[in-house]
């Protein structure tokens, strides 16, 4: 899904940097709780999430 609201790059594709966002946390897609009173994840949905961004921080951190 592409994200509406600001993000952390905006600095970046401000000087030219070209950015993009990712979001890794996986959620049920039917269930949009973001920034509602009773917004939250589920355990498996984060414990999913926290492995997939660790993947990716490491793969993209490898020298080519």
């Amino acid at each position: 899904m592409m994200a509406t609201g600001f993000s952390d790059d905006r600095q970046t594709r401000s000087a030219g940097i070209a950015s993009y966002d990712l979001n890794g946390v996986w959620k049920d897609v039917d269930e949009n709780r973001a920034h509602g009173r009773d917004e939250r994840v589920g355990v498996r949905e984060f414990d999913e999430s926290v492995e997939f961004t660790y993947r990716l921080v490491k793969a993209m951190s490898q020298s080519k």
